[in-house]
């Protein structure tokens, strides 16, 4: 499935205007932002895509008067050029406080760093994940990786889409940003590197005297030890 065919899910609503959701804007606002963002090129680029065909999809179920307007093509209502300069201005407004208000929430700030996300936040950091996927990965059940994923939702540092039949959970761009600024996850991978090499050490060191003390306990041994003290 194309990202485009993805938007559009996210986006389909028919009983609405052109058949899209009312929270279109906010969605294209993040979408926006996360080409914005994005250090990968390909990724803004099928952002982009998306959005195009997304709005050449809209731009089909115009009206002949909004198509003008649109796309500038000779005369048109003048009502019409100025709810769609509108429109053009809320989407700009929203992204920009939707960024805002995501940067600036200290709820926001302090998620990002709270040790219990940590782990929640590496797995989606390396991939997106169905609430299965990451309740596996985590070792925590669904349930509870349900009520986590609806907290990191309302803060903005995840966000959900439908791809099929499945959900993906994803990391937000400014929450990707943040993470990224804080270097939170390269700290957790090195302190989770370093307390699995002191695991492995451990067990060794567990494993060399369990050993010793069972050759002491054997006959043999303790009768070898006797000769050499004679």
């Amino acid at each position: 499935m194309t990202a485009g065919k993805v938007l559009m899910e996210l986006l389909h609503n028919p009983k609405e205007a052109l058949g899209l959701s009312r929270q279109t804007g906010a969605i294209l606002a993040d979408w926006l932002e996360e080409a914005l963002l994005s250090s990968s090129n390909q990724k803004a680029v099928e952002i982009h895509d998306a959005i195009i065909e997304t709005f050449q999809a809209a731009l089909a179920q115009c009206s002949e008067e909004a198509k003008k307007v649109i796309l500038a093509n000779g005369a048109a209502d003048v009502l019409l050029k100025e709810v769609y300069r509108m429109g053009q201005l809320d989407l700009a407004q929203l992204l920009a406080a939707q960024s805002l208000d995501r940067r600036v929430s200290s709820e926001f700030t302090e998620a990002l760093t709270e040790r219990a996300n940590l782990s929640y936040l590496k797995a989606l950091w390396e991939s997106p994940r169905t609430n299965k996927e990451l309740s596996i990965t985590v070792g925590q059940a669904e349930e509870t990786v349900s009520r986590k994923l609806k907290r990191l939702r309302e803060l903005g540092i995840v966000y959900s889409k439908k791809v099929g039949t499945a959900v993906m959970n994803s990391i937000t761009a400014s929450a990707k940003q943040s993470l990224n600024d804080l270097g939170t996850i390269q700290t957790f991978e090195a302190e989770q590197r370093f307390k699995s090499k002191a695991a492995v050490n451990q067990a060794f060191e567990n494993k060399k005297l369990s050993a010793s003390n069972y050759m002491q306990h054997q006959p043999g041994f303790s009768r070898s030890v006797g000769a050499l003290a004679l």
